[in-house]
């Protein structure tokens, strides 16, 4: 005697709805890594226009401290970082800011002890893969500090 063989049709279809929600959650994998990928770069590129802030603003000494001490003492102040640091940031081709919006330099940014110059950078960031439409989202926020010794 054989067996008699059981075939459900409750199971039709089954695996075409398993397949595309396994689709979606991959795709949903995909675009948030190369979300977090983008903000990465950008914060990179951000870290690199805080750095050279930083060096630019690390050479703009208080040129009347310095040549009263006969050019014995390097000194950097508050006011001297802060000038360096924003007449920097107006000469910087505009390419460098594609995707970072509200560029502006916060506080800690200034002089840490009249011989290293800190300078801190913040920005928006907003990564191409989310529909920035429907939200009325400003983007990340990225914050980046970079300090440079004076000579």
């Amino acid at each position: 005697m054989t067996a008699p063989t059981v075939r459900s049709q409750d199971e039709t279809g089954n695996i075409m709805v398993l397949s595309i929600v396994l689709s979606a959650v991959c795709i949903a994998l995909v675009l948030t890594l190369a979300t977090i990928t983008s903000i990465h770069i950008e914060r990179q590129r951000l870290r690199t226009l805080t750095e050279a802030a930083a060096l630019h603003a690390s050479t703009a000494i208080d040129e009347q401290h310095y040549y009263l001490s006969n050019g014995l003492e390097v000194v950097l102040t508050d006011d001297t970082v802060n000038m360096a640091v924003s007449d920097f940031l107006t000469s910087v081709p505009p390419h460098q800011f594609e995707r970072l919006n509200q560029v502006q330099v916060v506080s800690p940014t200034g002089s840490m002890d009249g011989q290293a110059a800190r300078v801190t950078l913040s920005a928006y960031v907003k990564p191409g893969y989310i529909p920035w439409s429907v939200t009325s989202f400003d983007g990340f926020r990225i914050t980046v500090s970079a300090t440079a010794e004076a000579d």
